[in-house]
Order: structure tokens, then C-alpha cells, then sequence
């Protein structure tokens, strides 16, 4: 009996809990407002410096009353979304049963079962956030609303106000946007697939997703025929009907030319992160975009970019990953088109190098900048020769130089040996690695690739000292209730400093190595690498197209203050960059960072544990110069403290400088003789000693001749002999000039020779 008395206290608490918690809910929902359902908030969205960008959602609404919109339409929806619309009073409340077993059978809040109605009210009065108070706000208004108006006005309304995709919305002006043509001249089809847009607008646009709008359009008439709303034969002609070819892409809009690629993402983004749908209206958005620099892409790529069928796009991060900037194309006039930044996966060719091949080298190994490896033919594993891109190969080069001329060899081998430690680094940078790992990664050869704004984003942590922080565009989301998302971005530590300030070091050198075509970066320091992939052998014999033809090009780079992505290539297989233009992204990259940028100098700081060292080069293994190393074998590169070279090298010796120069001349004859001691060979590989014979005056040397023998003869006459100092002799051998001995010298003296 106690038992029960406490089960009864127990249920009778928690519905004491429960009626509060549905009192506070419905005394915080918003008031009914009926010009709402017809002219809703729209969307807000603000640059960085707190300016209007945009309001979505009231460029291309056209009204349309109920009998003016298309049977078809209404069937679509109403078998769809909706099938007891004509019988509830605003909330089924079998379905909404069945999605709550649903939902905590799978421990989710995925079905909502709203109706037509509710789905009104949320479009007009609430936020899109999957709540309980939210939905216990809308169930609730929805029944006040059927109250009030008839479900044939309820229906207008809806598909009036509801998006379409970008600021695309109503029935009206979706059909005339995608089809150029009015709701009721759409086909059954066309009806299908514009109302299956409504369930995602981003996922079902088929600008953007021709395949899911077509698998939801399939959906949407297989479901209409189930139900009897339309024949076995409507239903077949519907699904084969082509759609492809009847979207129009109408309707431009005045607000997106420059800044659509931006808003865009940031749809995208809204909907990815936080899953709330834009569209919809009723909320503020902040974001990062700086309207200076997203002009300024925008310029530097329609003015550089002039060519017929090749795409250019371009993100811009600052040191904090906030997005200062995208052009996906071009040009772009329309809503929610394929993103060429964001939606594209590219081939990212070689500037895939410092992410997957040499940092883990660096991070894991402590390699130096000037580590060696010998560029050799070599082969993958399933049997195919690794190409350098001058299908050259150039024997031993350091870590730096092969980075510098992008050589692919060098790369191979990194890839090898950093033994899957690269795609660590990758995937903690964003770069989720492919299932199969091939060693064509390592020179970018992936099955599908990673966007701009992926390898963009990859890319800031060298300018950041190896930190990794979450790419966005949206700092802040407010809500008519007055609540907020403000970005949480994550940031973590992805490789050292030291990896970063090497790694940097070296990339500052690719850029420079370029300075000789004029891409220079006055008062700047700048660091970035290249990329370019071309065509694979079948496609370019199947389409006709010349070997020399580039696919995808690209530069990434950074300085103290943006890191910036910068892709160009065709639209299709007919369209690519010919080899004369294959600079194009480069230039871009250029006039962006020119135009975006303050001077700056030092890009990351050296830090404690890293130390400069003069090596010599073109050994198989790291060595000290020594004192006979000539000056162009000797070059500075960096080391993890500890591990620098101590051995000094022996590959270079000096020869002995030839002994007793005994000169003679005969007045008559005006002839010079010359004779001294020959020189022992050390190494005969090297071929024979030979001389080089100087004359020389005020320092400055004049060479008359090269021999193999231990003397020579010179016509010259008194007077012109008097104007030199003195004779010079080195000895070198034939077949190389780095063993040559110091000069033996002779003074001129004229009593004596004569």
C-alpha cells in the first residue's frame, strides 16, 4: 500500500512537471499573426562589418491565388506532405504517434510528422530548430490557425511562402525560375519535382543535384499513383519524361552577382552546421564575409579570366579560418548553382605534396629542409614509371628543391617513407582520406579530390604555426525570440611550429623561384605552391584532346595575413587551359593577394628548437661542406636542434697548384714560352689534368688558353706583355671543373725575360 502511495506521488510529480513545462512553453509562443502567413520575415544576412548584405526572400516572390495554381501542384504536395489535410484540424495526431515510437526507437528527433499546417506556421512564425518547445509551439498554433481560415487558403498560403531555393519562393516563381514558365503550365513531372524541392532545397535543387531531384521526383509520383492520384499511364509518362533539358535557369538575380557565391555558403553552411534552413525566414545572420576582398576576387577573376568555357574560383581565410571571401565561377547570377569552391571535388595535384608527403617527414622524423633524395626512375607498385612533370630526371636533390620544382620522384619516395603518417595529418586538417590509399596520392592522383575551400582551409595551419582551426562564414545567428548561435569553431594543434616554420621556408622559395616571370610580391613575403593535372591518356584519345592541355590548375598560398585558393579549369571535356595559359591561377592569385594585403615580412617565426646550417649538396647523405666544397655546393637549410650533420664531406679535394713556372721570351719572334711542373692526377675517373693559363691585370683575369700538356706558347708583343701583372696556372681535370687547384702565380718581370 506504501508502495502505491508513492507511485501515485511519483506520476502525479511528473505531471505536475509536465503541465508546468507546456504552460511556460505556450505562454512564451508568439502571437498568431496573420499577415505573416502571407508576407513572412525574411532572412537577414550581414557582412563582417555588421552591413546588409541581403534579404532573402524578397527578390522573386510572385503571388499566386489557389485557383491559379496547378491541380497537379496540389496533388503532389498533398500526397506527399500531407495526406489527411482535408481531415485533421491542423495536427495528425496517428502520425505524430507514430514518428514519437519512432523517434525513441532510434533515439532521434528525426521525424517530426508536421502537417501542411504546422509546417506554415513554422515557415512564418517560428525558427527551424528541432525542439520539443518548438514543435509543442507549433502543434499549437497550427490548431488556432484552422480555427480561423479555410484549408484551401491554408494551402495557398503554404505555397506562397514556402522556399524554393535561394531566394526563390512560391510555387509561381519557382516554375517560372526553373522552368520559365507559369505553375500551370507545368507538366505532371516538372509539378513532382519542384515539390520535392521543398523538403531540402539545397540537396533536392537540381541545378546543383540533378540525380536526388529526380530519385525525390520518382518518389514523389510513385507515391501520387499508390494513392490514386493519378493513372498507371500519367505515372509512366511522368517518370520517363526528360527533365534535364527543360531547366531554364531564369529569373536573374539583381543581388547575387557578386556576393552569391558567399550567400551561397553560408546557406549551405547554416544548414550543415546547424541545421536551420535559411529560407525559411525570420532570422538575422552575421557573418564574416568582407565585402572589399570578396570584390576584389571577384574583379581580379572576370578581368583575368577572359576565356571562353574556363571556370575560375577562389577562397580567401585570414589567420583566424574566417572566411573573408569566395568566387566560385566566374560569374554567377543564380542562387544556389554548383559551386565550383565548395561543391566541386577537384584533383588537387601537387599541392597536395606539403600536406601528405614531406610535413610527416618533418613532424615525425625530424627531416631537414635540405634532406636528399635522389630523383631516379622509379615505378608505383602496380608496375607504372613515376613521371616528373619534364620527364627529366635530375639525380640527387634536396628536400627543398624538390619542392621547389615540384618534382614528383622526390614526392613518391616522402610518400613511402612517412609510411601513412601523411594521411594523418590530412584527415586532421579535413582532408578525409579515400578508403583505398594508392601512391598516386602523393602526387594527387585521387579518384574524386577535395575542393577549394578544403585545401584552402588545409593550408592555414603553416601560417598559423601548425594550428588547425575550423573554417566559417557565420559568427552569429539570431532569432526573432531573441536566442543565438554564435560559431564555436575548433582549433587544435595539427603539426609543430618547427614543421610549419620549415615547411613555410621552403614554400616562400617556391614562390620566389617564379620571381623571373614577373610573379613577384613587392614588400611582401608570400608562400604557396602550384598544382596542375592533366588529362589521362584515354580521355584525351577519346575526345581529341592535345597532350598538352591542363585540367585543373591551381596556387595556394599565404601570407602573415590571408591564405588564399585559386583553381581554374574547363566546364567539360571540351573546354580546357592550353599550355600557353597555364599561369592563369597563378596570376589570380596574385592580383588577389596584391590587392587584399598590407606589406608584411616574417610569415611564421623560428622557432627555439630549429637551427640554420650550411650543408653541402649532392650527397646521398647529409655532410658538412668542407674547406675544398666549391661555394654553389654549399647551401643553408634548416634542422631540428640535435640533429644536424657533424661528418665534414670528402667528395671535394684540391689538386696541387702546378710548381717552377719557368717563362722565356724571344723579342724577334714576339713569342711568349711557358713551361712548368706537371700535376699527379688523384682520381682518374676524372679524366686528364689540364691547365688553364691566365694573364692577369689588376686582379682581374684574362684566360689565353686551356691545355693538357705542361706548357705553352703565346704570340704577344712587348708592349701589349707589359700591360699585364702576372701569369696565372690552375690545374682541374678534363671532366669536371670541382677539384681545380689554387692559382700558382708569376710575376711579370721584364729585365729578367729579356
Amino acid at each position: 500500500m506504501k508502495l502505491f502511495k508513492i507511485s501515485i506521488i511519483v506520476v502525479g510529480s511528473i505531471f505536475v512537471l509536465l503541465a508546468a513545462f507546456f504552460i511556460s512553453v505556450l505562454l512564451k509562443t508568439p502571437e498568431l499573426e496573420l499577415d505573416k502567413l502571407k508576407y513572412p520575415d525574411t532572412t537577414i544576412i550581414y557582412d563582417s562589418n555588421d552591413q546588409v548584405l541581403v534579404n532573402l526572400g524578397v527578390e522573386k516572390r510572385k503571388y499566386a491565388a489557389i485557383d491559379d495554381i496547378s491541380p497537379n501542384v496540389l496533388n503532389a504536395l498533398i500526397a506527399t506532405e500531407d495526406r489527411k489535410f482535408y481531415e485533421h484540424k491542423g495536427i495528425d495526431w496517428m502520425r505524430f504517434g507514430y514518428a514519437i515510437l519512432l523517434n525513441v526507437k532510434t533515439l532521434s528527433f528525426s521525424e517530426g510528422a508536421s502537417t501542411i499546417t504546422q509546417q506554415l506556421i513554422k515557415n512564418t512564425h517560428l525558427n527551424n530548430i528541432k525542439t520539443i518547445k518548438r514543435k509543442i509551439q507549433e502543434m499549437y498554433l497550427a490548431y488556432q490557425l484552422e480555427q480561423i481560415i479555410d484549408k484551401d487558403y491554408i494551402l495557398e498560403l503554404y505555397l506562397n511562402s514556402s522556399p524554393f531555393g535561394g531566394t526563390v519562393y512560391g510555387i509561381e516563381s519557382a516554375s517560372r525560375y526553373y522552368f520559365n514558365k507559369t505553375n500551370t503550365e507545368l507538366t505532371l513531372s516538372e509539378s513532382a519535382l519542384l515539390i520535392g524541392i521543398l523538403q531540402l532545397p539545397d540537396v533536392y535543387n537540381p541545378y546543383k543535384h540533378i540525380d536526388n531531384a529526380l530519385e525525390r521526383r520518382n518518389l514523389i509520383l510513385k507515391v501520387m499513383y499508390e494513392n490514386d492520384y493519378i493513372s498507371l499511364y500519367e505515372y509512366q509518362e511522368a517518370m520517363s519524361e526528360t527533365i534535364e533539358d527543360k531547366l531554364s535557369n531564369g529569373l536573374l538575380s539583381n543581388n547575387y552577382e557578386i556576393y552569391s557565391d558567399f550567400i551561397d555558403y553560408v546557406i549551405k553552411e547554416a544548414k550543415e552546421k546547424y541545421d536551420i534552413d535559411l529560407y525559411q525566414g525570420g532570422v538575422k545572420v552575421y557573418t564574416t564575409l568582407d565585402p572589399e576582398i570578396q570584390a576584389s576576387m571577384y574583379d581580379s577573376i572576370n578581368s583575368m579570366n577572359t576565356y571562353d568555357g574556363i571556370e575560375s574560383s577562389a577562397v580567401t581565410l585570414d589567420m583566424n579560418s574566417e572566411i573573408k571571401g569566395i568566387i566560385s565561377s566566374k560569374r554567377n547570377d543564380f542562387a544556389l548553382s554548383l559551386s565550383y569552391a565548395f561543391d566541386v571535388p577537384l584533383q588537387v595535384a601537387s599541392t597536395i605534396k606539403p600536406i601528405l608527403d614531406y610535413s610527416p617527414l618533418i613532424e615525425y622524423y625530424d627531416y631537414s629542409t635540405g634532406a636528399p633524395f635522389l630523383d631516379e626512375e622509379i615505378k608505383y607498385n602496380d608496375g607504372q614509371v613515376v613521371n616528373n612533370w619534364d620527364h627529366n630526371y635530375k639525380g640527387l636533390v634536396t628536400m627543398r628543391k624538390a619542392l621547389v620544382e615540384s618534382r614528383n620522384v622526390p614526392a613518391v619516395k616522402a610518400y613511402r617513407l612517412s609510411d601513412g603518417l601523411g594521411y594523418d595529418i590530412a584527415e586532421n586538417v579535413g582532408l578525409i582520406p579515400e578508403n583505398m590509399r594508392i601512391e598516386a596520392h602523393a602526387i594527387g592522383g585521387y579518384t574524386n579530390g577535395y575542393t577549394v575551400l578544403d585545401m584552402t582551409e588545409a593550408y592555414n595551419i603553416f601560417p598559423n604555426e601548425g594550428i588547425y582551426k575550423d573554417s566559417y562564414a557565420i559568427s552569429k545567428i539570431v532569432f526573432q525570440t531573441g536566442e543565438e548561435i554564435i560559431n564555436e569553431s575548433v582549433e587544435k594543434r595539427v603539426i609543430k611550429h618547427s614543421t610549419a616554420f620549415m615547411m613555410t621556408d621552403m614554400l616562400i622559395d617556391v614562390v620566389n623561384s617564379f620571381g623571373y616571370q614577373g610573379f613577384v610580391f613587392p614588400n611582401m613575403v608570400v608562400a604557396g605552391k602550384t598544382g596542375q593535372s592533366n588529362f589521362p591518356e584515354h580521355v584525351r584519345n577519346d575526345n581529341n584532346i592535345p597532350i598538352t592541355a591542363v585540367k585543373d590548375l591551381w596556387f595556394i598560398g599565404y601570407s602573415n595575413q590571408y591564405t588564399v585558393g585559386v583553381w581554374s579549369g574547363g566546364k567539360d571535356l571540351n573546354n580546357y587551359i592550353d599550355s600557353k595559359n597555364n599561369r592563369l591561377s597563378r596570376h589570380i592569385f596574385r592580383d588577389i593577394m596584391l590587392d587584399i594585403n598590407s606589406t608584411n615580412s616574417q610569415i611564421v617565426s623560428k622557432p627555439s628548437n630549429v637551427m640554420s646550417v650550411n650543408i653541402e649538396i649532392d650527397n646521398n647523405e647529409l655532410l658538412l661542406p668542407s674547406e675544398d666544397t666549391p661555394l654553389r655546393y654549399i647551401k643553408n637549410e634548416y634542422f631540428i636542434i640535435g640533429t644536424a650533420p657533424s661528418e665534414v664531406s670528402t667528395k671535394f679535394f684540391s689538386l696541387d697548384k702546378p710548381e717552377t713556372i719557368d717563362l722565356s721570351y724571344e723579342i724577334k719572334n714576339e713569342l711568349l714560352s711557358i713551361n712548368w711542373d706537371e700535376v699527379e692526377p688523384l682520381n682518374d675517373n676524372l679524366g686528364e689534368i689540364r691547365y688553364e693559363v691566365c694573364l692577369v691585370k689588376n686582379g682581374k683575369r684574362n684566360i689565353i688558353g686551356n691545355t693538357t700538356l705542361n706548357n705553352m706558347k703565346l704570340e704577344i708583343g712587348i708592349f701589349s706583355l707589359l700591360f699585364y701583372d702576372e701569369i696565372v696556372i690552375k690545374a682541374m681535370y678534363t671532366n669536371t671543373n670541382d677539384h681545380a687547384s689554387e692559382y700558382q702565380v708569376i710575376r711579370i718581370t721584364i729585365s729578367e725575360l729579356l
